[in-house]
């Protein structure tokens, strides 16, 4: 397995353009988070964000920078992040992760093995 995280190119494109176009200005990188929520367990909570902290792990991805909170480390790394254009030209930052027992349809949320949590 991977030890880090991995951004397709389009993928990759596609979260520079969000930040170029954000009200706010570019923020200071890509932040990939989870939460307990969705249909299946743990929900991914992507964001833009302005400032990392200490608890914070940051990755440089060919100059875009993935921040991933320490405590769920563990839960996303190898983790691979791709785009996909939907229906009408929707495009949807999917994750590919080692670590999920099982996701649902969407592709927003998924489960881990039993005793394994963050």
């Amino acid at each position: 397995m991977n030890d880090s995280i991995t951004i397709s190119e389009e993928a990759r494109a596609y979260i520079m353009h969000i930040r170029s176009v954000r009200q706010e200005g570019e923020g200071l990188g890509f932040y990939l988070g989870i939460k307990k929520s969705g249909c299946n367990g743990w929900l991914y909570a992507p964001d833009i964000i302005d400032q990392a902290d200490d608890t914070m792990r940051g990755i440089d991805c060919a100059g875009l920078l993935i921040y991933v909170p320490s405590e769920h480390w563990s839960l996303l790394v190898g983790t691979h992040i791709d785009l996909s254009v939907k229906d009408l030209g929707q495009k949807v930052l999917i994750y590919d992760n080692p670590n999920a027992a099982s996701e649902c349809g969407c592709g927003e949320s998924f489960s881990i093995q039993a005793g394994e949590s963050s």
